[in-house]
């Protein structure tokens, strides 16, 4: 063989120099690779999440990357005993509030109602970054707010909503999101689409999640609308592949839904500013932000989740030190993995499009 001659993969005899460059060509090439690996991983995920035996093996395997967490949790869980003053029943997978239930609701919602104030004048440069489901509801609330709002993260710890999820959850759980959620009409996409059809999150089996209207919610404005835990059940055994698909995060029409309930079995979270629902997301199916022309709505989300949570979403970075001595409370500020203050939410004004979240 020549010195010119070529091997049957390309390189040519005694040339070093492509022997040298093929790691470097694999070094660039490894970043471009890296989307589509997480994607496929991301999918194979959800397929195994959409089965009841896949869902207990990937919990098996996230307690068993960190049995202390999972040991001490419950334990304190117990330890708080008895029955929370405002539980969720396990039937329904939700509960009402209103102001006169939680003393923290008034000046909760007068703290929102300040910082959306304080952004209102920038509502349309806001959505004009936003892109594809960002573009159906986007926060106005930064890590970097919510550090300079102790009194918000303060009333999201509330015992009327914290002791419900621990009772719900049978766990101490994270306190993932503190959001402030503002939906405005898209006219360039009038019909329904992702988060605005019918749907289960599927991030877990169980979780639960505060929607509190900041600003009065009524017809047109896109209210929070859901189906109790075992209307849902029900409706999703009705429809071929209903719960496989609803695990998987695909979406259901109207058409495959409304047929199967009783008018009174659609709900919806209407209402003066500080009406609020704590709900699973994971058991009740449930749509939002059809937003008509000449409306709005703005809305405080908050989610409490278990920390071996299946699929994490995007968090806020929330300081552990707002708990003080409550061993419960920092716990619940303490998740399982932690990104730099303002990797997922950073400032609105500064970074108004959707940042890192875009890439989840």
């Amino acid at each position: 063989m020549s010195v010119a001659e070529p091997f049957e993969d390309g390189r040519e005899a005694g040339d070093g120099r492509l022997e040298r460059e093929r790691p470097r060509e694999r070094r660039r090439a490894w970043p471009e690779l890296r989307p589509h690996l997480a994607r496929a991983r991301d999918e194979a995920r959800r397929r195994l999440v959409a089965h009841t035996l896949g869902f207990k093996l990937l919990a098996l395997a996230l307690v068993a990357r960190a049995p202390r967490q999972y040991l001490l949790r419950r334990a304190l869980a117990r330890r708080r005993g008895g029955t929370p003053r405002c539980p969720v029943p396990d039937e329904v997978g939700f509960r009402r509030f209103t102001p006169d239930d939680v003393a923290g609701i008034a000046p909760a919602v007068a703290t929102l109602q300040r910082v959306a104030r304080e952004l209102a004048p920038h509502y349309q440069e806001l959505a004009d970054h936003q892109h594809g489901r960002y573009r159906i509801v986007f926060d106005l609330l930064s890590d970097e707010q919510l550090l300079d709002l102790p009194e918000l993260v303060d009333f999201t710890l509330d015992d009327a909503f914290l002791e419900a999820a621990i009772a719900y959850l049978g766990t101490v759980p994270v306190l993932r999101r503190i959001g402030l959620g503002l939906a405005l009409p898209d006219l360039a996409h009038p019909a329904p689409r992702n988060s605005q059809l019918f749907h289960i999150d599927g991030d877990d089996r169980r979780q639960l999640k505060l929607f509190m209207a900041v600003e009065p919610v009524g017809p047109g404005d896109g209210a929070f609308t859901y189906l109790p835990a075992h209307v849902t059940q029900r409706v999703l055994a009705a429809i071929p592949g209903g719960r496989r698909r609803g695990y998987s995060y695909e979406y259901f029409a109207d058409e495959e839904v409304l047929p199967r309930i009783a008018p009174h079995e659609l709900q919806r979270l209407e209402g003066p500013p500080g009406t609020a629902l704590l709900i699973d997301t994971s058991r009740c199916l449930h749509y939002g932000s059809r937003v008509e022309p000449g409306h709005r709505r703005l809305m405080l989300g908050t989610f409490y989740q278990r920390y071996h949570v299946i699929n994490e979403t995007p968090s806020n970075w929330l300081d552990p030190a707002c708990a003080g001595a409550d061993a419960v409370r920092r716990l619940a500020l303490s998740p399982r993995r932690v990104h730099p203050p303002g990797y997922f939410f950073p400032h609105p004004l500064r970074h108004p499009g959707p940042g890192a979240r875009g890439r989840t």
